[in-house]
C-alpha cells in the first residue's frame, strides 16, 4: 500500500480536491504499478501564512495580491493547475522524462 500525504493551502472547492486526488491517484498508480485502490491519500489544508517559499509567506490560495511587510502590494504567483503539476512530475530537471 502506498500512502501519500499532501499539504496544500486552504481555499479549494471539494470538486477541485476530488479532481486533484483522482489525478494524483492515476499518476502514482501508473508510475508505481500500484492499483488505485491500494493508494491512501491524505490532504492536509492550511492557510497560506503557514507556507514559506523563497523566504516569503505565501498568500491565501486564489488571492490576487498580498501585502508584504513593506506595505506595498504585489501580485501573487499564479497557482499552477493540476495539469502543470502533473507535467512537472513527468519531467526530470534536465528536461527529459522521469
Amino acid at each position: 500500500m502506498a500512502i501519500l500525504t499532501i499539504d496544500l493551502r486552504t481555499g479549494r472547492t471539494d470538486e477541485q480536491k476530488r479532481a486533484f486526488a483522482a489525478a494524483l491517484l492515476d499518476v502514482v498508480s501508473e508510475a508505481t504499478g500500484e492499483p488505485r485502490e491500494n493508494i491512501h491519500l491524505i490532504l492536509h489544508e492550511n492557510p497560506g501564512i503557514n507556507f514559506v517559499e523563497n523566504a516569503k509567506h505565501l498568500p491565501e490560495f486564489g488571492s490576487a495580491s498580498t501585502k508584504p511587510s513593506g506595505g506595498t502590494e504585489h501580485a501573487a504567483d499564479p497557482v499552477p493547475s493540476i495539469e502543470e503539476v502533473i507535467a512537472r512530475t513527468e519531467t526530470a530537471p534536465d528536461g527529459g522524462p522521469c
